[in-house]
């Protein structure tokens, strides 16, 4: 009797200690909750066929191809608001990096100018609203899904043709001779443009909206993550329905 009654003690004791340690788990999750994090960028931009991104004096503008992914980097100030234990609303003010990179191609008289290796670089200020769902996977580990809406706006970058230069023979699409150094065709054309500021009326909209997803794993006040956010906006002033994609991995860590 004694030995039943010191087991069913021992087992509610159990059961009070596993109470306390999860409601103890549980207030971890503060109404507010702040942080910082930072990260690295993958993007590209989508569409980018005839956008006057640069600009050669009483000369049609170019267009590019071949756009490829350019890396970057993300800083951000993080707001997480519970609902619940499980569903939460989060924001963050957010420096993000983003761009790609193309051969930019121009019409001369004779031939097709190509630039291989240009670059388009933006700079944005982006907060994004969206709603997670958490799960507890362990007593320190939780695994959330989110997604929502974004706005940004561009405060800066520039667009930059590649270092060196080809011709392209317009009917056989093949290259003219060897390749030039910008400096040296600089010599050939005068007032060729090397470089344009992004955003401008020539350029890209400084505006941008989209909606963004992406999954976190939290271990205690660390979280790891990955997100992508689709741009919905054409950005371009030339009516090409250019638009932003960009995936990145962050570190986090929460106050």
């Amino acid at each position: 009797m004694k030995a039943f009654i010191r087991t069913n003690l021992a087992i509610l004791f159990l059961l009070i200690s596993c109470s306390v340690n999860a409601q103890q788990w549980q207030t971890f999750d503060r109404p507010f909750e702040f942080g910082v994090r930072a990260g690295v960028n993958l993007s590209r931009v989508n569409g980018l066929k005839n956008p006057d991104i640069s600009r050669v004096a009483n000369k049609p503008s170019g267009w590019a191809e071949d756009t490829k992914n350019i890396f970057g980097i993300n800083l951000a100030l993080t707001f997480d608001y519970h609902l619940s234990r499980k569903v939460y609303l989060s924001s963050a003010l957010q420096f993000l990096t983003k761009g790609t990179k193309f051969d930019f191609r121009e019409d001369r008289p004779q031939y097709i100018l190509s630039s291989p290796d240009s670059k388009m670089n933006q700079f944005y200020l982006q907060v994004p609203v969206h709603v997670g769902y958490k799960f507890q996977l362990s007593r320190p580990v939780r695994l959330s899904v989110h997604g929502g809406p974004y706005v940004s706006y561009g405060i800066g970058g520039h667009t930059e043709r590649g270092d060196m230069i080809r011709k392209i023979d317009r009917e056989t699409g093949l290259q003219m001779g060897g390749e030039m150094s910008l400096n040296d065709y600089a010599q050939i054309e005068k007032g060729i443009a090397r470089e344009a500021d992004t955003f401008s009326d020539k350029g890209l909209r400084r505006f941008d909206f989209g909606v963004g997803c992406g999954v976190l794993v939290e271990y205690y006040q660390i979280g790891f993550g990955l997100n992508y956010d689709f741009g919905l906006l054409d950005l371009s002033n030339a009516g090409d329905k250019v638009k932003n994609g960009v995936g990145y991995l962050t570190v986090g860590y929460k106050f």
